[in-house]
């Protein structure tokens, strides 16, 4: 049993400052904004992404269009997934995975829904959250598994349609996560089951408190696996 560690790429630029929350305004208001590394360009993934490849832990990274790396080298050993802005349709979610599955150079087998339901993150962005959808599409599609947003890591994988569904993850980000699901309690419960960790890299890079809870994290489980197992 393992931690299926869910990396979501939200943040092209990210915003912690004026300028780099312009610069991140602007790539979802324009998809073809440019993604200019000295910019600062997913300057928190390559940071998170060099952490976790020093300790030898596997990770499945969710891209968004506007946060597919133009230097996939560091991800030759981690699975990627689309993390799915255009979800009104199904023809529409069929473009998305069959862009960011080109921009990869590699088939995605999965995928996860950016935001959950509450607020507009992009122009082209489909607000709704509707996981049971996503399933019947995700079927269609011949995908493995789809990552839901649920806040409850109670809640356990089950089968539908011979799609993977994880409803829940155990979110690294506290504003997410009630206060009796620790780092304790995950790592005494991943040792029963599989159990989806979920976090950001922009929060990983700003947040103390993200931070220090994912180091805790490292510090107890020895059992990171992929999402295609």
């Amino acid at each position: 049993m393992a931690v299926l560690l869910r990396v979501d790429v939200d943040n092209p630029y990210g915003h912690s400052n004026r300028y780099l929350t312009l610069l991140n305004y602007l790539s979802n208001k324009w998809r073809r904004f440019p993604k200019i590394e000295a910019m600062g360009y997913l300057w928190h993934l390559r940071k998170f992404v060099d952490d976790i490849n020093d300790r030898g832990i596997k990770a499945t990274f969710f891209f968004r269009r506007v946060t597919v790396p133009k230097n996939l080298d560091p991800f030759t050993d981690h699975e990627l997934a689309l993390h799915a802005d255009e979800t009104d349709t199904l023809e529409h979610l069929k473009r998305e995975l069959s862009q960011v599955s080109a921009m990869c150079g590699r088939k995605l087998n999965g995928f996860s829904k950016h935001g959950s339901g509450t607020r507009k993150l992009a122009s082209w962005h489909t607000t709704e959250y509707e996981p049971e959808k996503y399933l019947k599409w995700a079927a269609l599609e011949g995908l493995k598994y789809f990552s839901g947003n649920g806040e409850n890591p109670n809640e356990q994988m089950k089968f539908v349609n011979d799609v993977r569904f994880y409803p829940s993850a155990f979110w690294i980000d506290q504003e997410y996560r009630a206060e009796h699901f620790t780092v304790n309690w995950l790592a005494n419960e991943c040792q029963k089951r599989d159990i989806v960790v979920l976090i950001h890299p922009f929060t990983w890079a700003v947040n103390h408190q993200v931070r220090g809870d994912w180091e805790k994290i490292v510090n107890k489980v020895n059992n990171f696996k992929l999402f295609s197992f």
